[in-house]
């Protein structure tokens, strides 16, 4: 008696379930969102396709039966496509990364195709997985342009330009930034960038940083940079937090722009003040400013030829001081000098101190 084997099945039963198994398989590839598309080797041509394939490049399973896979590729990319097919179809490699294929409408898409070789009907084929990443390479193009953008604009830039952590640390500084600290852009990296700090303002510009990272403020501080040699820049720092998707600071990015010649400026200003004052509070004449009809400053003297406090006078007119008969007089010379019809006047009035008439 022959013993049968415990794993044979009558062919009828072979053949029912190897129909099962393929239709279980082919409702698998027609209900999968990746376009999945099965070309042979040798030939190009295609041999299968599923209907996300068919949407993604807006042909019909019988158009595209009817193509080969150069069809379906812009013609100037052919060269670097096929040997992208070749080499999978030897399994040198299993995926390649932004193909160009043409739609129907000829506008063009970039897939990521993961491929298997695979017998198709006893011929070698190669069954590829689609996965539309048009989207994605555009939005890695505008951030490599804008990367770009931002790497000439800090290269050209006058002003000192700076990407830190929300901590502080020093992620990137531009040549500008780099004179204006006295460091190279390396030791600037991490916290190296304090170094360049005057050591009267380290304290300060580190203790108001990270107050406005835990308010979540704005950023805007004076401060100087001491470099080795002993020179001094003043700058003004402004900083902007970048964001993730979801609202969280990532990194801040900031300038500096060189005041250095402003705060001279404002220096010889105070000096000059200070003097020009100096003469004005001892002179042995009556000086006083008048702005919109109201005097703003008088010296020591003004008030004792008046007999009147700096506080009774300043905010009042002038004319409230003179006669009524020289009034018109003094009005109209000083109407003059603020429209600017003369630029000084020599005249005589008489005047009221606050006890006694007097010339003026």
């Amino acid at each position: 008696m022959t013993q049968k084997h415990p794993f044979a099945r009558k062919p009828s039963e072979s053949i029912e379930e190897l129909r099962d198994a393929y239709a279980r398989c082919s409702a698998i590839l027609e209900a999968v969102s990746e376009g999945i598309l099965i070309a042979e080797v040798r030939s190009l041509m295609i041999r299968y396709e599923n209907p996300s394939f068919c949407m993604m490049l807006g042909y019909s399973a019988e158009e595209l039966e009817r193509m080969s896979i150069r069809q379906i590729h812009p013609e100037p990319d052919w060269p670097h496509v096929l040997e992208e097919f070749r080499a999978q179809a030897r399994r040198e490699k299993l995926l390649a990364t932004n193909i160009p294929c043409r739609r129907k409408d000829g506008t063009i898409l970039f897939a990521d195709i993961a491929t298997i070789p695979v017998l198709f009907d006893g011929v070698e084929c190669n069954a590829g997985f689609f996965r539309d990443v048009t989207e994605r390479k555009r939005m890695v193009e505008a951030l490599r342009d804008s990367e770009e953008k931002f790497r000439l604009l800090s290269l050209l830039s006058p002003a000192g330009v700076y990407l830190t952590t929300p901590a502080g640390e020093c992620l990137y500084v531009n040549d500008a930034w780099c004179r204006m600290a006295g460091l190279a852009s390396e030791e600037a990296l991490g916290m190296g960038w304090v170094r360049g700090l005057h050591p009267d303002d380290r304290q300060r510009v580190q203790d108001n940083w990270g107050r406005m990272v835990a308010a979540r403020g704005q950023w805007g501080q004076e401060y100087r940079f001491r470099a080795g040699e002993g020179k001094i820049t003043w700058v003004y720092g402004v900083a902007a937090a970048q964001e993730d998707s979801d609202g969280n600071v990532v990194r801040y990015a900031g300038v500096n722009v060189d005041i250095t010649e402003r705060k001279r400026m404002e220096e010889v200003l105070r000096d000059s003040e200070a003097r020009f004052r100096a003469l004005v509070e001892q002179s042995l004449t009556g000086i006083a400013l008048i702005q919109d009809g109201k005097f703003v400053y008088i010296n020591p003297r003004f008030t004792e030829l008046f007999g009147y406090t700096e506080d009774e006078l300043l905010g009042r007119s002038p004319i409230e001081l003179v006669i009524e008969a020289d009034r018109e007089l003094v009005r109209d010379n000083l109407l003059k000098r603020m429209e600017g019809k003369i630029r000084s006047a020599h005249y005589e009035f008489r005047a009221r101190r606050k006890d006694v008439l007097a010339d003026g």
